[in-house]
C-alpha cells in the first residue's frame, strides 16, 4: 500500500516539475489521478489542462432482508457529466454510474441485472429533459411488503439538487416494476 501511495506521488511530482512539457502534450486518453494527501483517495482525473474528471465512489451492499438477500455494486462507467458550474476556462465532469443488481428468494437467485439510466430515458423525455447531464446517484433498500422487496433508486443531476426517485418493485419470482415516486420536474 505504501508502495502504491509512493509511486503515485512520485507521478504527480515527476508531472508537475514537467509541467510546461508534460501537460502540453496530453492528448483526450491521457490522464493524470490527482489524490488528496489527507486520505489517499482520487480527486479528480486530470484528462487535460483544462478537462477534469471527478470519479464516482464504488458503493457495494450485501444485506438480508425477510427471505431477499440483496447484493449490488454502484461503479463507475464511462459516461462523463458535466458540472453545471465549472471554474473559469475549465472543463469539469463527473464520472457516471452503474449497477449491478443480484437478487435471491429464499437462497435461490431471482435476478440478476444491470441498471443503467438509459432505462429511465423515456421518463426524462417525457419531460423534455436531456437525461445525458443526469447519473445514477443512489440504490437504497426501503422493505419486503407481501413477499415483495422494495428499492428506491435516484438519478440527479450531479452537485445539485435536480433529482428522480423510482421505486423498484421485486417480486418473489424476480419479475420487477418500476414505479416514479418523486421527480423535481413538476411544479407545485
Amino acid at each position: 500500500m505504501k508502495c502504491i501511495v509512493l509511486l503515485s506521488s512520485l507521478l504527480i511530482l515527476l508531472s508537475c516539475s514537467n509541467h510546461g512539457k508534460q501537460m502540453n502534450n496530453f492528448s483526450e486518453f491521457d490522464s493524470l489521478a490527482v489524490v488528496s494527501s489527507d486520505t489517499n483517495v482520487v480527486v479528480a482525473n486530470i484528462v487535460s489542462e483544462k478537462i477534469k474528471i471527478i470519479p464516482f465512489d464504488e458503493e457495494m451492499v450485501d444485506s438480508v432482508i425477510g427471505n431477499f438477500r440483496i447484493k449490488y455494486r454502484i461503479y463507475e462507467n464511462e459516461d462523463r457529466l458535466p458540472m453545471t458550474n465549472p471554474p473559469k476556462g475549465e472543463k469539469v465532469y463527473y464520472a457516471g454510474s452503474d449497477i449491478e443488481l443480484a437478487v435471491d428468494y429464499n437462497e435461490k437467485n431471482v435476478l440478476n441485472g444491470l441498471i443503467k439510466k438509459d432505462y429511465f430515458k423515456d421518463y426524462f423525455f417525457g419531460y423534455g429533459i436531456d437525461i445525458t447531464q443526469y447519473g445514477i446517484s443512489s440504490l437504497r433498500i426501503l422493505s419486503v411488503e407481501n413477499e415483495v422487496l422494495i428499492l428506491e433508486l435516484q438519478i440527479c443531476v450531479p452537485d445539485t439538487d435536480l433529482c428522480c426517485y423510482f421505486i423498484l418493485k421485486i417480486d418473489n419470482e424476480g419479475l420487477m416494476k418500476v414505479e416514479e415516486l418523486f421527480d423535481d420536474f413538476e411544479s407545485d
